[in-house]
């Protein structure tokens, strides 16, 4: 069964932050200016925004569209407990109306930092006392209280709980909103999702490793009351997730699977238009190859999951759009702005005043194996890119983000007032403190975008053959060869051996692509098979012929991946 993939979802480096149940004002703020910009490599990174210009913007225009700074996140004064290793970790990050907050650790203890202009981070609420430990998830603001969703542990037998902390004054001080399952026993918040006057939490029961762990989803308007989200038609085996889509519009989705082999039936939707507190059933997406979900406003976008492979050619679905009071519909492949292969969503954000959605995505361009054969260097390029869009149908690209590859750490998504865009994002945490990065679009507005053409498709003189395929004395195909101890050539469900080694490494004339994969491959090499007889199979290179003859021999003894 295959896991679905959470989209919009927060990136979170996990926190163990020790503290105790009171807490103090750490400090004032700064109004120190930021870094000079730092270098950093591009490699494997790029932007995509959704965006809606009349026009592509002129070669001048889509220069410095992004400038790069580093921020301090300021340590020196807060009060560590006693005899505890230097560790800093910011693991939420997000902009209010009190200006830019993190929340993280300092030596265990439980730390807000908040800046009004990205200069540095100054300490403003501390904890390091008492029974309680809380590790911040995400960051949020409903109506004039600030909200920060996480886990806690408590006393000596650290008791798991969800915990959801809130200021009234600005993020000095932070009370305890309590069990956001209502005595239920949530122990881990997953998500927590803050419309204009409700927030949503998605938490879970997670005790027993024995256990599946037992979903709870609630919400409220005050802090005080909470509710239990219930979505009609909910079945058994429904562990929805949530995606929100601005303002009051919150989707719910689930993967189902039937039968005794689990295998995928459809995506169940429901949509709420009141910030979680009802929601409808929606036309359900029987597409098996999409687990990638966003929302704009009230339209749900698809993505593509599949992924074109190395050694078996299987084009990913288009996006698909589920626009409101409508169908889904599939739009076909995107190959300018998406790319040909699997994408994936790290963070939107929604301009308030333009009506422009952003995405930050993973996409990879040139995905198709055909790519390689006509230039090896160029093709199964990961990147990430910004991508802009009024209305989740028609998206156009910011150009030249940068990035920092720091997917993996917390990320912040925000469109100011003036319509600029601002990443946060902290490559997780260290003994001396840890940097915040920024990246802004420049000029103080909406940056310019650009319109990419398709991608052309790839030259396919003869098709790719599978492991599976059926392969007759006489075929040729197209076959990316495996090098490393996890590859090798598998052709009519038989492994198959050269008469002598291959080069180690190949003829740089072969066209090679080396990759670093735990337990598997450490390189491909695109070439053609050609089956001689029922024990001979012949390897070629496209431009210079035959090159190794391969026949077959026993499986081998261990199993990779």
């Amino acid at each position: 069964m295959r896991s679905r993939v959470r989209i919009i979802s927060l990136v979170v480096v996990s926190v163990a932050a020790a503290g105790g149940c009171g807490g103090e004002a750490a400090g004032t703020l700064s109004n120190s200016t930021t870094t000079p910009s730092r270098s950093t490599s591009d490699e494997g990174t790029s932007t995509s925004v959704v965006g809606a210009a009349s026009t592509p913007p002129t070669e001048a225009a889509r220069v410095d569209v992004w400038e790069q700074s580093t921020t301090a996140v300021v340590t020196a004064g807060i009060a560590t407990a006693p005899d505890t290793p230097s560790e800093v970790y910011v693991s939420a990050l997000a902009s209010t109306s009190v200006g830019y907050l993190a929340a993280g650790s300092v030596n265990r203890g439980f730390v807000v930092w908040r800046s009004a202009d990205l200069g540095a981070f100054e300490p403003i609420y501390t904890e390091i006392c008492c029974e309680r430990s809380f590790s911040a998830v995400a960051i949020g603001e409903l109506r004039e209280a600030l909200v920060i969703g996480g886990n806690a542990m408590f006393g000596a037998e650290r008791r798991q709980q969800a915990l959801l902390l809130a200021s009234d004054d600005g993020a000095s001080s932070w009370r305890a909103v309590g069990d956001p399952g209502l005595g239920s026993g949530a122990t881990r918040l997953d998500r927590m999702i803050v419309t204009d006057d409700a927030i949503l939490v998605e938490a879970a029961a997670d005790t027993d490793p024995d256990v599946e762990p037992q979903q709870i989803v609630v919400w409220s308007e005050d802090l005080e009351t909470w509710h239990a989200v219930e979505l009609p038609g909910r079945g058994p085996g429904d562990r929805p997730w949530f995606v929100h889509g601005g303002g009051a519009i919150v989707f719910a989705l689930s993967q189902r699977y039937d039968g005794p082999e689990g295998r995928f039936s459809e995506t169940a939707i429901w949509r709420s238009d009141d910030g979680g507190r009802q929601f409808t059933e929606q036309p359900s997406l029987l597409e098996p190859g999409v687990g990638d979900f966003l929302a704009v406003g009230d339209t749900l976008v698809g993505l593509p999951y599949v992924s074109t492979s190395d050694d078996a050619h299987a084009d990913p679905p288009g996006r698909f759009v589920l626009a409101a009071g409508g169908e889904w519909r599939e739009l076909g492949p995107d190959t300018g702005t998406w790319g040909d292969g699997r994408v994936a969503v790290f963070r939107t954000a929604v301009s308030g005043t333009a009506g422009r959605a952003y995405a930050l995505a993973a996409r990879t361009m040139r995905s198709s194996p055909h790519y390689c054969y006509d230039d090896v260097d160029t093709c199964r390029q990961g990147e990430l890119a910004v991508l802009a869009t009024d209305d989740g149908v028609t998206w156009r690209e910011v150009p030249g983000y940068p990035g920092l590859g720091l997917a993996d750490g917390p990320v912040s998504m925000t469109v100011n007032g003036d319509g600029e865009v601002v990443f946060l994002g902290v490559d997780g945490g260290g003994s001396s403190g840890v940097p915040i990065y920024v990246t802004r679009s420049t000029g103080g507005a909406a940056p310019p975008e650009i319109e990419n053409p398709d991608l052309p498709p790839p030259d396919i003189p003869v098709a790719l053959v599978g492991h599976t395929d059926p392969f007759e004395i006489g075929d040729e195909r197209r076959y990316v060869l495996g090098l490393g101890g996890c590859a090798g050539m598998y052709l009519d469900d038989q492994r198959w051996l050269p008469e002598t080694p291959l080069p180690d490494p190949p003829p740089p004339e072969w066209p090679h692509r080396a990759v670093d994969i735990a337990d598997g491959p450490t390189g491909y090499v695109y070439g053609r098979v050609s089956r001689l007889d029922a024990d001979t199979i012949q390897f070629s290179i496209e431009g210079l012929g035959p090159v190794a003859t391969f026949h077959p021999g026993p499986m081998p003894e261990y199993a990779c991946g």
